[in-house]
């Protein structure tokens, strides 16, 4: 640590250090709760009461005046995670809680990388829960197309897949297409994460059509008993106790029979028609 400025020192573990930790000038004094092993020289520039073990800490092992131990760590081989025996194992700042399931000894933090206050501490283990599943879509040649997933838990990571195979670069919980094309038709879902779990949405199917096609009824009126050359309006209303009749078209008969379709829907409001001759 380097005049003027401060950094506290807090849960850290120093092993084989030409200099473990090195103050210079007025900085802050606080190196509390760390443990030093086989360092050439475990504290510079501090007063001699560090490393002076004098006392012990609620494990009941030797430490200084500032919780500091001066034991083996115990990692585990190729790793600098804690063995199940080791001193840093709740030796930690007791003001600091471990949330991480499962988490090696009580709540009390641990010393070093995998113990004590990492992101998201004080936040309980919660795996990833889909709250909202992607929707299956029917989208025209050359438009855009969003998928959404909505997630809860913490510290979440998103991955998308087309098909079988992972979408590069797409990490958000919405993925952007845009100017489809029938190659783009398939399955698409998200695979939500963190450290807890892994959870997959549900498939949503992007169906790309060149042409709209829907099915739909409409009212056919079958007129007889027309006069040839005469012109006749078909008219309508959506209650009888209407009197005021709009017309839909005009057509000029060309038989004594015919056929017209109205080209709105039939699931639209009831419709009455009628036809006149015009003079």
């Amino acid at each position: 640590m380097v005049s003027p400025y401060n950094s506290d020192v807090i849960n850290n573990i120093f092993v084989s250090c030409s200099n473990a930790v090195t103050r210079t000038g007025s900085s802050s004094l606080d190196v509390i709760y760390n443990c030093f092993y086989g360092n050439t020289l475990d504290f510079v520039g501090y007063p001699s009461t560090y490393g002076q073990v004098i006392w012990s800490n609620d494990n009941g092992d030797p430490c200084d005046l500032f919780y500091n131990i001066f034991m083996d760590p115990q990692f585990e081989p190729g790793s600098f995670e804690l063995g199940t025996s080791s001193p840093c194992i709740d030796a930690g700042d007791p003001s600091i809680v471990d949330n991480y399931d499962p988490i090696l000894g009580s709540t009390v933090s641990d010393m070093g990388a995998y113990g004590g206050e990492e992101p998201g501490a004080g936040i309980p283990p919660s795996p990833p829960v889909i709250v909202t599943q992607p929707q299956s879509q029917t989208v025209f040649l050359g438009q855009d197309v969003t998928f959404e997933v909505d997630a809860v838990g913490y510290d979440l990571y998103y991955q998308w897949y087309f098909g079988n195979s992972n979408l590069v670069g797409e990490t958000s919980d919405t993925l952007a297409l845009t100017a489809v094309d029938f190659a783009d038709a398939g399955n698409y879902y998200c695979s939500v994460s963190n450290v807890y779990d892994v959870v997959d949405s549900a498939l949503a199917n992007l169906r790309v059509t060149e042409i709209g096609l829907d099915i739909a009824m409409h009212a056919g009126l079958h007129m007889t008993n027309l006069n040839v050359g005469t012109t006749y309006s078909i008219q309508s209303v959506y209650s009888l106790s209407d009197t005021n009749w709009s017309e839909i078209t005009t057509f000029e008969a060309a038989a004594d029979n015919d056929l017209w379709f109205d080209p709105e829907p039939a699931n639209q409001a009831s419709k009455f028609y009628q036809v006149l001759s015009l003079p």
